[in-house]
């Protein structure tokens, strides 16, 4: 079994005595700034105002703390639902990923879906990157996924030979390859970059508690956001995908992990990826979204509310950063996984009691369970169809457009997939996502989960 009711229960209790620490932190920021200059109160939300003024975009190699997710949730989301009452309008961040999960599910059955060249699990090494594999005990698995876990079956650490695996990879060392030369992305005192899972290669499951790309992390050092480390410049390493990492690791994991009787385990039973504690603010802003839209009021506990992919909701959430690495997991690496799709996504916090959750919901660190299956070759064989070039334009408009059609098209999101998705990508932030940069460009320039 995994850790006790007692110990969840305290568990509970420190996230949540942490949580109202930094909203004490919060309000005393908002009233100091209050009293401050006209300019200066622009920059803060009101909470008290009716009709806040919140950004409705935000490009993905923004590195927002805690605070500054609890302040944007908490002063801009939940104030417009209640202010908006049945006129809720979709915001143009739920539209645009939207869009993008649209051509992102689209892939799952194309045959002619970008596939990575990232196949060989010794690149990493080859391009500066440390393994770290910790010894893993229930303590070390978030407390949020342990009742998830055990639904779905998932064997408790000791009780199996192979699994869970606690896999840590991080980008500290420089590379000359091809005579190109890759500085470290990470200095040796900066704990909080990392890129960690626990896998689980005989059951199928992944669970992603870090992700950072190296790119993001470079250029936060650039900023001076990186304690006693800056990035030397110079090209970002090529291999630097969450998806590729992680999908190599478990590829690597189900070849080597021990089986008791020599046998390899099968990379293409996988079925379960959870993304724990997201504290990603363009995947937070389109999950309480998701949620409103369906007067669901904050992520909930454990089964929590499931989207499947021929909503909205699901799609959007696919679109995400944190559902993004995902899908290209899945479609990317078809040739060892097989044809995979993602059924569905479960939206859970099983991190807050239910008195702060009531209280609280607006400090939340939903988690994420994607539902893997196989794809039915019947449905392949018109995947060209479904899908069109999504990948391989910088608008990836007639990608969504043929993929979804104009089932979508009901009154919560107005348009759905059919007529939105062309109007998602043109700008900086995704255009070279589904451009001609597809192979090696994901979108996931942003901290992830964790």
């Amino acid at each position: 079994m995994l850790p006790t009711t007692q110990y969840k229960q305290t568990i509970s209790l420190i996230r949540l005595t942490t949580l109202l620490c930094l909203l004490w932190a919060l309000t005393v920021s908002v009233r100091h700034l209050s009293t401050g200059s006209a300019s200066s109160r622009t920059s803060v939300v009101d909470s008290s105002d009716t009709t806040p003024s919140l950004p409705d975009t935000y490009t993905a190699g923004d590195n927002v703390s805690d605070y500054e997710n609890i302040k944007i949730v908490s002063n801009g989301l939940w104030n417009r639902a209640d202010a908006a009452g049945s006129g809720y309008q979709q915001s143009d961040t739920f539209t645009k990923y939207l869009a993008k999960g649209c051509v992102l599910e689209g892939m799952f059955r194309n045959p002619n879906a970008p596939q990575s060249k990232w196949t060989g699990y010794n690149d990493l090494e080859k391009y500066g990157w440390t393994r770290t594999e910790d010894s893993v005990n229930s303590y070390w698995i978030p407390p949020d996924v342990w009742e998830p876990l055990d639904a779905i079956g998932a064997p408790d650490p000791g009780d199996s030979f192979a699994e869970p695996k606690g896999i840590e990879w991080v980008h500290d060392r420089e590379s000359t390859v091809d005579g190109t030369t890759y500085h470290p992305t990470r200095g040796n005192d900066d704990p909080g970059y990392r890129n960690s899972a626990f896998y689980y290669p005989d059951s199928g499951i992944i669970v992603a508690t870090n992700s950072h790309s190296p790119q993001n992390r470079a250029e936060a050092s650039l900023d001076g956001n990186v304690p006693g480390f800056q990035f030397e410049g110079g090209p970002y390493v090529p291999l630097g995908r969450w998806s590729d990492i992680v999908f190599l690791e478990y590829e690597n994991l189900c070849k080597t992990a021990d089986k008791r009787d020599g046998g390899l385990f099968d990379p293409n039973k996988l079925r379960v990826v959870f993304r724990a504690q997201v504290i990603n603010m363009i995947t937070r802003r389109v999950i309480f979204e998701s949620l409103q839209r369906n007067n669901v009021d904050g992520p909930q506990r454990w089964p929590g509310t499931t989207f499947t992919m021929d909503t909205d909701e699901g799609k959007a959430i696919l679109g995400t950063p944190n559902g993004n690495g995902v899908a290209w997991i899945l479609f990317s690496h078809r040739e060892k996984l097989g044809a995979k799709t993602v059924k569905s996504v479960v939206v859970f916090d099983n991190g807050m009691t239910d008195s702060g959750r009531k209280h609280w919901k607006i400090a939340s660190q939903p988690c994420l369970l994607f539902h893997i299956e196989d794809v039915p070759e019947s449905e392949m064989e018109t995947g060209s169809s479904q899908a069109g070039s999504g990948l391989n334009d910088a608008g990836a408009g007639a990608g969504s457009g043929s993929q979804a059609g104009s089932d979508q098209n009901d009154e919560k999101a107005g348009a759905g997939c059919g007529s939105q998705a062309e109007s998602g990508f043109n700008d900086a932030e995704t255009g070279t996502v589904f451009g001609s940069q597809a192979d090696s460009q994901e979108g996931e320039n942003s901290t992830n989960s964790g």
